[in-house]
């Protein structure tokens, strides 16, 4: 899937590289004044990083979590217009 895009009457598709994989973190946002501020280690795998949610929850009774998901994209040329 991706999303396509028309610049100088030529279609561009823009799409997630399927070769890399994507990379997950979580923060912790928990506090009233500020926040936590936590963070998991950087994983390939989004259960590790929940595995560390739910421990740091165990371990602080803080319930409030920032994840983040990054993946890489391409860029391929389409038809001309």
């Amino acid at each position: 899937m991706g999303a396509t895009e028309r610049l100088r009457f030529r279609n561009y598709v823009v799409a997630q590289d399927l070769m890399v994989n994507r990379e997950f973190r979580a923060r912790c946002v928990s506090g009233s004044e500020t926040e936590c501020g936590a963070e998991s280690a950087l994983s390939e795998d989004i259960k590790v990083v929940d595995q560390w949610i739910v421990q740091h929850f165990h371990d602080t009774g803080h319930d409030a979590f920032r994840r983040e998901i990054a993946d890489y994209a391409v860029v391929r040329a389409g038809e001309w217009l």
